[in-house]
């Protein structure tokens, strides 16, 4: 495991979605948006979810994986953070049976991290647990920084159109393509592929190496499936999408790992300055699109 990274080096590794959450908050429908995440936010509280009522999760046995604590407090101290509360899932997810992967979730002091109980089962090694808590830990060293949790959660619970927990507003809104709301919307999913290629940075720096994490994503994101028409290029599709495409945070760790931040905490050989590597992964996300389909200014200098 590497050195404890400064907080100097942290705040240069975090791509600049700060401008994107103020451009978001200068749309027209954002007071509506802002307000339809309300009723969101107030419909449970995070104390009842990080309790785990929702998730149905018991503590991880620390007796029994005592090595998961061990790898999680090295990276926490790695990243200048305390160690996070440990839970698993006692049941299946039921819209994704069998999936192995972890969440991060924060209320003011504390911060817990949820495995799935899959994630724990014997045959994941230790290299991919730790790219898979180590994208967790990001959230969590960056929470400050990130779009809301509940604008998060209401995004997500649009696209899922599950109707038992829609309100009468929101379903007005889904059949209504125009609404000013959509481009808050569009540019909420925008800003949160940020916030999980940032995440990415912090596994590639836990990992010691951008393949294991790259290849975690890639075995597990079920969106891998998802055929692109040209690689690397955005496509409107991807406004839909909360995370980036899993090719696309292969193509970002990498070029992070070759990064002149990467080079100073001893990996890789610093090809490339982190605003250079910004830069390239800025072009790989669907800001372009948005911004012209929706004649939106002040995005990628436009």
């Amino acid at each position: 495991m590497g050195a404890k990274i400064s907080q100097a080096a942290l705040g240069a590794i975090r791509s600049p979605a700060g401008t994107y959450i103020r451009a978001l908050s200068a749309l027209p429908g954002y007071t509506r948006f802002i307000s339809m995440t309300d009723v969101e936010r107030s419909s449970i509280s995070t104390r009842e979810i990080l309790k785990g009522r929702l998730l149905d999760a018991k503590p991880v046995n620390e007796k029994r994986y005592g090595h998961i604590y061990t790898m999680v407090r090295t990276i926490a101290d790695m990243f200048g953070i305390a160690m996070p509360e440990l839970w698993v899932s006692r049941r299946a997810y039921e819209d994704a049976p069998g999936m192995r992967n972890c969440f991060a979730f924060i209320h003011k002091k504390i911060t817990a991290v949820q495995f799935t109980k899959e994630l724990l089962a014997d045959d994941v090694s230790i290299d991919e647990m730790r790219a898979a808590v180590g994208h967790e830990i990001g959230h969590i060293v960056y929470h400050a920084a990130e779009l809301d949790t509940w604008i998060k959660a209401f995004v997500q619970k649009l696209f899922n159109e599950d109707e038992q927990y829609l309100t009468e507003e929101e379903r007005r809104l889904i059949k209504n393509a125009d609404d000013p709301v959509w481009h808050c919307i569009f540019l909420a999913n925008i800003i949160s592929q940020m916030d999980e290629m940032n995440a990415d940075r912090i596994a590639v720096l836990a990992s010691q190496d951008p393949a294991i994490p790259a290849d975690w994503v890639i075995a597990n994101d079920p969106h891998s499936s998802v055929k692109r028409r040209d690689g690397l290029t955005p496509e409107m599709d991807d406004l839909d999408m909360s995370h980036p495409h899993p090719l696309i945070r292969k193509k970002c760790m990498e070029l992070f790992f070759d990064s002149d931040v990467c080079r100073s905490a001893g990996l890789g050989v610093g090809r490339y300055t982190i605003d250079e590597v910004n830069a390239a992964v800025l072009e790989m996300l669907p800001i372009r699109l948005f911004r012209d389909s929706f004649e939106v200014t002040g995005l990628m200098g436009g």
